[in-house]
Parts: C-alpha cells; structure tokens; sequence
C-alpha cells in the first residue's frame, strides 16, 4: 500500500524514507481517530445531562 502511495505522489522510494512516510500517516490516522473519540465522548455526555 505505501509503495503505492510513493508511486502516486512520485515521492523517492528510500526504504528509510518509506517507513517515516508510513508513520506519519498512521499518526495522523490515529490523531483523527484520538479527535472523533474525543467529540462522540463529549457528544454522549452531553445527551446523558439532557436526558438523565
């Protein structure tokens, strides 16, 4: 899959270079996920305060 992305944004294909690539994005993936957490988290408390 990475390689794949090396491919589509024509970006070299370091072997080094990939593995920083690939974290990156898994960070970024898990930071969007740690946010939706974070919002659906406050989202339940406040309906659990209107309708408690």
């Amino acid at each position: 899959m990475i390689h794949r992305l090396y491919s589509a944004y024509n970006l070299p294909a370091d072997h080094d270079v990939c593995h920083l690539f690939e974290h990156l994005v898994i960070r970024r993936f898990l930071r969007m996920v740690e946010k939706s957490f974070v919002i659906i988290t406050g989202v339940r408390e406040i309906l659990h305060h209107i309708f408690a």
